[in-house]
């Protein structure tokens, strides 16, 4: 195992943290660009009814992955900086070797039961018999991607960033785009564009075995205890609820669409996700550096914690603001790279441009109370999200298609955003200065009301999200900082 510093260093969390997201942006921005490029190429080769089935096997397969993971990814994350720290590399080779075995099984059986569960899917649910193809393609790939994802994982437990990008945001997405325009050019069917995800995660597994084999050896001293097994199972199994509803909420606009309001608005929305994906990325690459931080803080330093969880909601806001505004700016000429026929998206794209602030949020404040020890919670937030969704999806989808399915995104991820302000607040005593964000959360809510004026019933629930998620923030703030936005009203309204 590497010798390197085990903890922060001269440069404190808050360095560690900026070096690790800089490192990450820079390949997710390709990852970002490569993933954008492929959408397109699906969209222009395979049409707006390819891209929508296309778009509904892809969430199907991640479920599957995300519970054959059983949450190990964050238990490594969260366990190997404690070992470390220890200098046990017997120990940490251990948890690495044990964690790959087991989650290779039980892909193998979310594979497996994914397979089986194609036709009913196909024909029943979205009463398409292409998909069943697709469906089973995708099966193929759960195994190995649980199996990329626990090697990455382990490069992020050693604060190695560029060891997680090189096979998952350069290898990957830059052979499946290469496959998909061949496939797409020589006349093959949307399927063919699994086939591309297949063999780029093939490549990109055999590369991060060969990058992780440079932190941890093999040893022959190599074991777990019964103790650590637990240990990673009762962290693990809530953070994998965690992930598998988080998962599903950035994805069940997509299937509730597909089922709904058919395959050609589920196309459209696709594409609207994809054109806001980039807030996403600025957010995944402060976590992936931020997670191990977090948990080495959570036991030692709490001010420091909430110190540093400000810094990056504000850098977050600083970047989410301006991308927004350009998104919501050019979102008929980014709808047009996909296709004549993607005119329709441009009200859900400049949605879920307005989304890009309140998504990016909460999922930093998800990442942080998941790496402070409370994974549990962290599930309870994300199926309340999920609930939000699917209630607001059956609502907006049968009406409103693609537009009704970016409204549902926006006003759920927007009131549980503020949720979990007041949790920071007061189940972690973190301090992270919820007061700027009212202004901020209530701006992307006008716009997006604005933006939809002909949706009625959209803009009725953003104005019901926003007061009471208004009223939860103002629930969580010290007095100190309500005597100051009183003190700001008075002044605004001439009161004094």
């Amino acid at each position: 195992m590497s010798d390197e510093p085990t903890g922060d260093g001269a440069h404190g969390p808050l360095g560690t943290v900026l070096r690790g997201a800089g490192i990450s942006g820079a390949a997710q921005l390709v990852a970002a660009g490569l993933a954008f490029a492929q959408v397109v190429a699906l969209g222009r080769l395979f049409g707006r009814d390819g891209l929508g089935l296309y778009s509904v096997g892809f969430p199907l397969s991640r479920y599957l992955m995300v519970a054959g993971m059983l949450g190990l990814d964050a238990a490594i994350v969260r366990t190997i900086p404690a070992l470390r720290a220890k200098q046990d590399r017997a120990g940490v080779a251990g948890v690495l070797g044990w964690s790959l075995r087991v989650a290779l099984v039980s892909g193998l059986i979310a594979a497996a039961l994914l397979s089986l569960a194609a036709v009913p899917l196909a024909n029943r649910a979205f009463e398409r018999a292409e998909l069943v193809a697709i469906i089973r393609l995708f099966a193929l790939t759960v195994p190995l991607w649980v199996l990329l994802t626990v090697l990455v994982s382990a490069a992020q437990a050693f604060d190695r960033q560029e060891l997680r990008a090189i096979p998952q945001q350069i290898v990957l997405p830059s052979l499946q785009l290469g496959l998909v325009v061949l496939f797409g050019v020589l006349g093959l069917s949307v399927a063919s564009a699994v086939v591309a995800r297949l063999v780029g995660l093939g490549v990109a597994v055999i590369i991060a075995v060969l990058l992780v084999r440079g932190l941890v050896p093999p040893r022959r001293d190599a074991g777990i205890s019964a103790v650590r097994r637990r240990e990673l199972a009762a962290f693990g199994l809530p953070a994998a609820g965690a992930t598998l509803v988080i998962s599903t909420s950035s994805s069940l606009g997509l299937l509730l669409t597909g089922i709904l309001a058919g395959a050609g608005e589920t196309g459209l929305f696709a594409a609207a996700l994809r054109v806001s994906f980039i807030g996403v990325l600025l957010v995944r690459s402060v976590t992936w550096a931020l997670d191990p931080v977090v948990a080495r803080l959570q036991r030692e330093d709490s001010a420091e914690l909430g110190r540093l969880t400000a810094v990056m909601a504000l850098l977050i806001v600083a970047a989410g603001v301006p991308l927004a505004a350009a998104l919501i700016a050019l979102a008929e000429p980014l709808s047009g790279l996909f296709g004549r026929d993607f005119a329709p998206a441009v009200p859900a794209i400049r949605v879920m441009a307005a989304d890009i602030l309140p998504a990016s949020m909460f999922y930093l404040l998800n990442h942080v109370v998941m790496f402070a020890g409370r994974s549990r919670l962290a599930l309870v937030n994300n199926a309340l999200l999920v609930g939000l969704i699917l209630g607001l999806d059956l609502l907006l989808v049968p009406t409103h298609g693609a537009l009704g399915a970016a409204l549902a995104q926006f006003a759920a991820g927007t009131l549980m955003t503020l949720v979990l302000f007041a949790e920071a607040r007061t189940a972690l005593r973190l301090h992270v200065g919820a007061g700027w964000i009212l202004g901020l959360l209530a701006l992307g809510a006008f716009s997006a009301a604005v933006l939809t004026g002909r949706t009625g019933a959209g803009i009725a629930g953003l104005v019901a999200v926003m007061a009471l998620g208004w009223g939860l923030v103002w629930w969580s703030l010290p007095s100190a900082e309500r005597d100051a936005v009183r003190r700001l009203i008075r002044r605004v309204t001439g009161g004094g």
